[in-house]
């Protein structure tokens, strides 16, 4: 059956994925954001879902909030092990926020995951297994790849084995072992997460070694092809319930011009895998392809959000904030708020004192996309302001903002690119209920807003290359940002009423 890639658009690096009783789940990185560890399920492997995060409390975790965005959860790996489920990840950060290797677990992935238990172990990207006597191992990145005995209780584990450096490939790392046949196959990504990206792979009769490489390596990688696909890496693989193998794997769609940049950050990818004798045959001759075919498990018709329509419309009706949505650095109970009036954005909530802005994002996860924002803004006070924005990180940012003056409400472009700005002041609305809407294609965003009238007015466009990875990010993809920001101690607080993403 054919589907397309990729089967997670936008920002989801470093899929790890495990089957659980009657479906898939998958996690990917989330570094700066909160809740952090996205989980999300399957049966088919092509349709996924979210369905909650493994780090929802502040007393789980503290993320630093040094900039640039290049810190915070760095590749989980999921296991399902003994019927619990384990998700084993890195904390990167300073030494006072809580930085390290820590597993989480829990008995279903749907409820609420433990607290960390942390490991004093070094490097990054870990993994899980259980060998064939069921002892659990733990295999992580660091100066190359080495194996531990663990303690799945406790975190307690046996003494470092260094068991091999890939195939000379820079940054040998995002490790997984699979046992297969009666050898232990070691999965590694070597080249550096951009463009020279790609997967190898080691063979060993012991899991400690020693592993040899397989002779066909790179198994898997787009470098120096020209498809649309590039940076294919950090693969994961899995036998589905029909004993067909897949891989996931992260990749990047650069946009279609010269100098090559991506946009929409590092996203998903699903490959069939191929046993031919002793060693595993990944993607199309290697590759990994827009369209793809395979054995697919399930009886689902095969649609994904890259090919279809998308359509997300949140009127903030639930009583907790659906999974799609995510702060910076911490959770926001007190400055968000979900009332009969929408979501409250509160300028003036107790542990909003030392920020001067509340923010709330959903990823951007296609081109053409448009998003929409109902604002009321009669609570706000001379002083405030609210808008939406497309946000790569703090210092790289287009927002549409709401100025609250005493004769109106001022409609404004605002534009941050590292160290240069630009104010576009655009009209007066007299209306407290704001209509405000930011869309883009592979070249441009608009910005456009209803006046008195109600009519849409086009105010604005800028090129959005410059909010690409290689122009302003490091490991994360954009946002569409809602945002209540301060000038003041007493200004009030502002309801989003209905929030609508769609591709187009």
């Amino acid at each position: 059956m054919k589907y397309h890639n990729p089967v997670l658009p936008g920002f989801h690096p470093d899929p790890s994925i495990c089957q659980g009783e009657d479906r898939y789940y998958l996690v990917t990185s989330s570094f700066e954001y909160f809740p952090g560890i996205p989980i999300f399920e399957s049966y088919d492997l092509v349709n996924w879902q979210p369905i909650g995060h493994c780090i929802t409390r502040q007393t789980q975790m503290t993320f630093t909030d040094q900039v640039p965005n290049a810190l915070g959860i760095y590749a989980p790996t999921i296991r399902r092990i003994d019927g619990r489920y384990y998700v084993v990840c890195t904390n990167v950060g300073t030494k006072d926020r809580g930085a390290g290797n820590f597993f989480v677990w829990a008995e279903d992935p749907h409820g609420s995951w433990s607290d960390p238990i942390w490991l004093d172990l070094p490097g990054i990207d870990p993994s899980l297994l259980q060998d064939k006597e069921g002892q659990a191992w733990y295999c992580g990145a660091d100066q190359g790849i080495y194996l531990c005995q663990i303690n799945l209780s406790d975190g307690s584990h046996g003494p470092r084995m260094d068991i091999w450096r890939g195939t000379g490939g820079a940054d040998p790392e995002g490790p997984h072992i699979y046992f297969k046949n009666n050898w232990y196959y070691l999965l590694i990504a070597e080249g550096g997460t951009g463009y020279g990206h790609m997967v190898t792979m080691a063979r060993s009769r012991e899991i400690t070694g020693p592993y040899e490489a397989c002779p066909d390596n790179p198994l898997l990688t787009n470098r120096s092809l020209p498809h649309t696909i590039q940076g294919i890496g950090h693969a994961d693989l899995l036998k589905d319930e029909n004993n067909n193998w897949w891989a996931v794997c992260l990749g990047i769609r650069p946009l279609p011009e010269f100098p090559k940049r991506h946009l929409l950050g590092r996203e998903t990818f699903l490959a069939p895998v191929d046993w031919t004798e002793d060693w595993p045959k990944i993607g199309a001759n290697g590759a990994v392809l827009p369209v793809m075919e395979g054995p697919l498990p399930g009886n689902t018709e095969i649609e994904t959000f890259a090919t279809v329509p998308s359509v997300f419309c949140d009127d903030f009706s639930e009583s907790t904030l659906r999974p799609q949505w995510n702060t910076l650095f911490r959770p926001r109970t007190k400055q968000l708020a979900l009332t009969k009036k929408g979501l409250a954005l509160r300028l003036d909530a107790e542990d909003s004192a030392k920020d001067e802005e509340i923010w709330l994002g959903h990823r951007l996860q296609h081109l053409p996309f448009e998003a929409e924002a109902v604002f009321a803004g009669h609570g706000v006070k001379i002083g405030g302001a609210f808008g939406i924005s497309l946000f790569l990180n703090s210092t790289h940012r287009y927002d549409l903002s709401v100025y609250k003056k005493s004769d109106g409400y001022q409609i404004r472009g605002e534009f941050q690119l590292g160290p240069f700005s630009n104010n576009q002041k655009f009209f007066v609305s007299t209306r407290s209920e704001l209509f405000l809407r930011v869309s883009g294609d592979e070249k441009v965003a608009f910005f456009e807003a209803q006046d008195d009238q109600g009519v849409w007015q086009k105010l604005t466009e800028i090129a959005i290359h410059y909010l690409t990875t290689e122009t302003s990010g490091i490991f994360t993809g954009p946002y569409i940002g809602l945002f209540a920001r301060k000038k003041g101690s007493d200004v009030g607080t502002v309801y989003c009423r209905k929030f609508t993403y769609r591709s187009r």
